[in-house]
């Protein structure tokens, strides 16, 4: 038995380096897969006549049916995470402003939504949301997703769908915030559903005050949001996802 260990351990060990990646279970599962893997692979050898080969073959042959159970386990994990749904838990469920989880619905699309006025923001726009994909959050843009001029009722629900709203609040974004803005109608429609709402604020960029601006998006100033820097791109980002997990 303490043979078997031993050859178990080492073929584990063989096993993660020949296949790298994190696995729940750590030591534990490396030397279970390894004797696994050495006691399957050594019966099957010795059924088809090439067992009985030494330590050494023992040590090959048993690293072959740790690698072949490695892999097995890994998809088996993958299927029951993407069953489960749980390819985001390391963002946590977003809470509201008053402390109570969002009601997002769990087949959402999208994880962000991106708001911006397209004469100012349209490229700053494209940055954050390729950022924000390489962290790999699914990000809506409307001139990727719909096409540029296109504002309906179907834009509205993807943002009723999408737990986070990042807002671009470029220089004199909120000025002419009238009812058929289509700006104002995307804010008022994450507050009134109460996405998490991400202002990011450009350096010239200042809030109307409270009375100019229309009731359904005043709450917007009491957001916490972030400062936009691209001299400091990253480190915005970095902020950014603080507030997105």
């Amino acid at each position: 038995m303490i043979f078997w260990i031993i050859v178990g351990l080492i073929a584990g060990v063989v096993a993660k380096l020949v296949v790298p990646g994190d696995d729940p279970g750590g030591f534990v599962i490396t030397t279970l897969l390894g004797v696994a893997g050495a006691i399957v692979a050594g019966f099957l050898a010795s059924l088809i006549g090439i067992g009985g080969g030494g330590a050494i073959w023992t040590i090959i042959i048993a690293t072959i049916g740790a690698v072949i159970l490695l892999v097995i386990y890994r998809i088996s994990l993958k299927g029951l995470s993407t069953r489960r749904g749980i390819g985001n838990e390391d963002r946590g469920v977003p809470l509201s402003p008053r402390g109570q989880p969002r009601t997002g619905k769990s087949s959402a699309e999208y994880d962000v939504f991106i708001s911006y006025r397209r004469d100012r923001g349209v490229e700053a726009a494209r940055l954050i949301a390729n950022a924000l994909k390489e962290h790999r959050l699914r990000t809506f843009l409307d001139v990727d997703e719909l096409g540029a001029g296109h504002f309906d009722e179907a834009l509205l629900e993807t943002i009723t769908n999408t737990p986070s709203f990042v807002v671009l609040l470029t220089p004199q974004a909120l000025d002419r915030a009238d009812e058929q803005d289509w700006l104002r109608q995307e804010i008022s429609q994450a507050i009134k559903v109460d996405r998490n709402v991400v202002p990011i604020m450009w350096p010239e960029f200042g809030f109307p005050e409270p009375q100019t601006l229309p009731e359904d998006i005043r709450a917007l100033r009491t957001y916490q949001g972030v400062s936009y820097s691209y001299e400091f791109f990253d480190a915005m980002i970095n902020r950014l996802l603080r507030y997105l997990r």
